[in-house]
């Protein structure tokens, strides 16, 4: 089994090292992964200045093998594919582990999402992993021991071609885990506004997700709860009851 691992947290992120030391025992594995934090990435990709794909010496003591890439999460499940697994393309993409929660609205602004996501466009098998602990040292065994004994199951149950599991583990011990929808929720409270000793106004970016329609049973909830959970996305983003309601009910005409 071939895994292309990768992230939006840097290549010295805790979080992929611990991960790709997991899965290095169940698997041949390659991270590719920014130089730099790159989170809120979303799909972003970079168009219009060279990308640097280098490989790090340390991986001589390592059981898997360690690029740097200098662009976007995204840009890294690109280049990969594209020069790395030219020849023959990777089993599965893996994004993560995450410093901070990735459920609900997060999943749209998330590189760590939006890896696995370019790897579904790929027609690959993806999954995002994220823990909801944004601190710079995190206990992942929780995630890693998952990790470890679920990746075998994606490869060998498969997915459908466009569709990708985003996985997210609360901070505290798991009480289960739970299959569940993307939550819609929004945030609020998002800017917290400053002054530079000039005296000019500057806003750092903070704030609360919530979920306007309280709905029950969605990874939002679920992880508040103290569950993980796991939500097939999709990069089909039409509303297809809508296009249908609207096709009958508002003829057009030119």
């Amino acid at each position: 089994m071939k895994i292309l691992l990768t992230n939006d947290d840097g290549v010295h992120a805790q979080g992929i090292r611990e991960l790709a030391e997991t899965l290095a025992q169940i698997a041949t594995v390659t991270v590719v992964a920014p130089t730099e934090p790159r989170s809120g990435a979303s799909s972003q990709i970079t168009s219009r200045t060279p990308l640097r794909l280098t490989f790090m010496e340390e991986s001589a003591q390592l059981p898997y093998q360690l690029y740097s890439c200098s662009g976007t999460p995204v840009d890294c499940v690109k280049l990969a594919l594209n020069t790395l697994f030219a020849s023959e393309l990777p089993d599965l993409v893996v994004s993560g582990i995450n410093h901070g929660r990735n459920d609900g609205i997060c999943a749209i602004y998330s590189g760590t999402v939006g890896a696995a996501i370019e790897a579904a466009i790929a027609r690959i098998p993806a999954v995002a992993f994220s823990l909801a602990n944004h601190s710079d040292k995190c206990d992942f065994s929780e995630v890693c021991a998952f990790a470890k004994q679920f990746i075998p199951q994606v490869v060998e149950h498969g997915l459908p071609h466009t569709t990708m599991l985003n996985v997210n583990f609360p901070k505290t011990p798991a009480k289960g885990i739970k299959w569940a929808p993307q939550g819609t929720g929004r945030f609020v409270n998002e800017y917290m506004r400053a002054e530079t000793p000039h005296g000019t106004p500057v806003y750092w970016m903070q704030g609360d997700q919530v979920d306007p329609d309280q709905r029950t049973g969605t990874d939002h909830y679920w992880l508040i709860e103290g569950y993980a959970t796991i939500s097939p996305l999709q990069i089909d983003m039409t509303d297809h009851p809508f296009l249908e309601q609207v096709a009958q009910q508002w003829p057009l005409h030119l």
